[in-house]
């Protein structure tokens, strides 16, 4: 469950992502995802301060 109490397979732990850092998705959307609206803040990339490779915001 996370925070918000939603429940999802990547959520309970019993799925893999395909956006972890380095594999072909999460380079896709690194590269092109500001092209399509998303953005992960610096911070959060994978050699930042707090690195999280499922997020993203919506920056429109």
């Amino acid at each position: 469950m996370d925070l918000l109490g939603n429940t999802s397979a990547l959520a309970e732990g019993r799925g893999a992502s395909p956006f972890k850092f380095g594999t072909a998705a999460d380079r896709w959307l690194s590269n092109n995802g500001k092209a399509y609206g998303w953005d992960r803040p610096e911070h959060l990339d994978q050699n930042g301060s707090n690195p999280e490779y499922w997020h993203y915001n919506w920056i429109g």
